[in-house]
């Protein structure tokens, strides 16, 4: 199934690494490679490292000293490559003027195309512990014609017979052959813009290859975040989005 109007807000294709493998010299060396695509540069609080495990508790460590994420964002800014000392991350993104989601596969050959360039210089896939996948939709309550928050309108997994005010939940399930989990938070929020009530709702499916290339580990993940909104929608969602078999 495919959706010709997926409320897609952001799409991130990432990579983790054992211990300190982007430093700040090399950082200044690839921005040159890079600026005239991606020329403004923002700067973050590092992201804690995590090891997703199946059925105990993950591994959350967070990396020590003054370190910083770097934001590289091309020129119409709905691209950007996150790096810092442990992780690789490229998102695609929407932007005010409504740019139009180029599907998974085009977001995943950007991705690999820059890894490819970090990998020559660094010997990426040595230090490779840890892929993720998270899309963020973002689900506008008034184009189903609601005030509040009826949830068992947009998800069939939700059976609620009352209007909530705010929404945070949290669920996660392993996924054996991506030898991780797949994550799925909910949330209310407001757009700051003009005030309009939304439903975020992010899926992150993180883990580590499992006899597989990384290509077939992406792909497999897609997959998975896609059947995986496919199976808690509502066939109203689903026509609102203009599904495709």
């Amino acid at each position: 199934m495919e959706f010709n109007n997926a409320p897609v807000a952001e799409v991130v294709v990432g990579a983790q690494f054992e211990g300190i493998t982007f430093e700040n010299r090399y950082l200044y060396d690839f921005y040159q490679k890079i600026k005239s695509d991606f020329p403004f540069i923002q700067e973050q609080q590092p992201l804690p490292s995590v090891i997703e495990k199946i059925d105990v508790p993950n591994e959350n460590r967070i990396i020590q000293g003054f370190n910083t994420r770097k934001f590289f964002i091309s020129k119409p800014q709905n691209k950007l490559i996150q790096l810092q000392p442990d992780k690789f991350l490229f998102n695609w993104r929407r932007t005010n003027n409504n740019s139009e989601y180029p599907h998974f596969s085009v977001v995943l050959n950007e991705f690999l195309s820059v890894y490819s360039k970090l990998n020559s210089d660094l010997n990426l896939n040595a230090r490779l512990n840890q892929l993720e996948v998270t899309y963020v939709d973002h689900i506008y309550i008034d184009d189903f014609g609601l005030k509040d928050y009826e949830l068992n309108k947009i998800f069939k997994f939700i059976n609620l017979n009352k209007n909530l005010k705010t929404i945070e939940s949290q669920y996660s399930y392993p996924v054996d052959d991506l030898n991780g989990n797949v994550t799925l938070n909910i949330r209310s929020a407001k757009k700051n813009s003009d005030q309009r009530k939304l439903i975020v709702m992010e899926s992150t499916c993180r883990g580590a290859l499992n006899n597989q290339t990384m290509e077939s580990w992406f792909d497999l993940a897609h997959k998975e975040l896609l059947s995986l909104f496919e199976s808690i929608i509502t066939d109203e969602a689903k026509q609102k989005w203009e599904a495709n078999l």
